[in-house]
């Protein structure tokens, strides 16, 4: 076990930005700040009030004439050197997200130069923001404006908080809006690290950071009547809450990135050993122990190959290394709190009591150095649609296999959740495969793989969201459209 050493960066007490400054929680007030992982203090973390996003929503929208007249090309110098910042401290960025939120290192190194390169892509997209000009008609000329919306406000997620506190405002600010950020009380802590470079080049005003909770923080921000834009990251159910709040103080525009029940499906013509891999892989387990609203918590494989497909797939989930978040030999990590252990806990239990098979794991691990809320990667078998472990976001290390052999009923089982982000379909037969993949309610699809580029829409179908994110489509979101008619006498 190779460990690196508690990172010195850490603070005693960290500080919300507010109009350029550093500050304390109105009410001085702050939270602690715990390593799920390890069980140990790590800071204290100001606790936002009501007063706390008033003055922030205030300082945003004095700033906002300013941010929206600056040129792209201001902007986006701004962002490159943010970037150019953020470089230097990867590797503290990297070591704190992992005690704060318990996952390994080398995944949250990968997090935090993820946030970096989508401000490198984004600051290439934004030129393209951009109106449109209509045929001449009979004496007038005739275009669009893109503007901003104004005051925006962002909330955010524990599973990824450094990158989501990059991704999900990036496209608000580059489009000329200001903004208050709202970061996942679990691990706020890399949120506040890049409040302080923000506030080394940013305009004053024009990027907030409010720490807190939904009911203090959360729920006043989207309520406030000078917040005209709103991006989510979360829960399917507080996204639904969010919308509702939202329309009661005006119609605003509203993105959401909500949870999924995703399906992997495995057809008896797959190359098997690749698709047992792709499995284990898009369950995200080494990434942030399968709290992923992308992971693929349902694998439909063909009864033909499904003895050996599970047998696969336990021998390589037992192979994942799960250790302390700066063990560098580390793969998994754990649950990110508490209350979310026992949610998972209590989603096995259930699985047991419905009749499903537990393969695999269902407990914590037996290393006593593993004190924090860790649970072993955790293999159902034998699942059906009539159990909840199949039909409900559990967002943590459970996989059900769901046996099939018909493949209209297995479209219709596919399609029976709530849920619409991801699919994956492995299948030599091509007509199949983009049969599948035009028939599944999903945003996204893989088709033997799991690859990837920037651009690619990414949101969901159904209770997964509204919106799309990461793409162009982003940053046209964070806009409004404006005629221009001129008569030309």
């Amino acid at each position: 076990m190779t460990t690196i050493a508690r990172p010195r960066v850490l603070k005693d007490t960290y500080k919300m930005l507010i109009d350029g400054e550093l500050v304390e929680s109105a009410s001085g007030e702050t939270f602690e700040a715990i390593s799920p992982a390890t069980l140990e203090h790590l800071s204290n973390i100001p606790d936002g009030t009501e007063e706390d996003v008033e003055r922030a929503v205030r300082s945003a929208q004095e700033a906002a004439p300013a941010w929206r007249r600056m040129g792209m090309q201001e902007r986006c110098k701004i962002y490159l050197e943010l970037a150019s910042r953020l470089r230097e401290k990867v590797e503290d960025l990297a070591a704190v997200e992992a005690l704060d939120m318990g996952s390994t290192i080398s995944a949250m190194r990968r997090d935090i130069a993820g946030g970096i390169h989508t401000i490198e892509y984004y600051t290439g997209i934004a030129w393209e923001l951009k109106g449109d000009t209509m045929p001449n008609s009979n004496g007038g000329m005739h275009f669009t404006l893109r503007q901003p919306h104004g005051v925006s406000a962002s909330i955010t997620a524990y599973n990824h908080p450094f990158s989501f506190a990059i991704h999900r405002t990036i496209g608000a600010l580059l489009a000329g809006n200001t903004l208050v950020l709202k970061p996942p009380e679990q691990d706020s802590i890399t949120s506040l690290m890049l409040a302080e470079v923000v506030a080394e080049v940013f305009p004053k005003g024009v990027w907030n950071v409010v720490t807190g909770f939904g009911p203090t923080v959360g729920a006043p921000l989207v309520r406030h009547p000078a917040v005209r834009r709103i991006i989510f990251t979360g829960s399917a159910a507080t996204g639904k809450l969010i919308f509702k709040s939202a329309a009661d103080a005006g119609l605003k525009s509203v993105t959401l990135e909500l949870g999924g029940k995703n399906p992997i499906i495995i057809f008896p013509d797959a190359d098997i050993d690749k698709a047992v891999a792709a499995t284990v892989a898009g369950m995200n387990f080494t990434q942030t122990a399968g709290q992923s609203c992308m992971s693929n918590s349902r694998a439909f494989v063909h009864e033909s190959i499904h003895d050996e497909f599970v047998q696969k797939v336990a021998d390589r989930m037992s192979k994942v290394r799960v250790g302390l978040p700066l063990d560098e030999d580390a793969q998994m990590g754990s649950v990110v709190s508490e209350a979310q252990y026992n949610k998972v806990m209590s989603y096995i239990e259930i699985g047991k009591q419905e009749g499903a098979t537990l393969v695999l794991g269902g407990e914590r691990p037996s290393d006593p150095e593993l004190k924090g809320y860790y649970i072993m990667p955790t293999l159902f078998d034998n699942v059906n649609m009539g159990m909840r472990i199949a039909n409900e976001e559990i967002f943590g290390p459970v996989l059900s296999v769901l046996p099939w052999s018909d493949e209209e009923r297995l479209l219709a089982d596919v399609n029976a959740v709530d849920y619409g982000l991801t699919a994956g379909i492995w299948t030599r037969d091509v007509h199949k495969a983009l049969r599948f993949a035009h028939e599944v309610e999903a945003g996204t699809v893989w088709i033997n793989g799991r690859s990837g580029t920037q651009g690619m829409p990414h949101g969901g179908f159904k209770d997964s969201g509204l919106g799309r994110l990461g793409c162009m489509e982003d940053l046209l979101a964070n806009t409004q459209q404006k005629s221009v008619n001129i008569t030309i006498e």
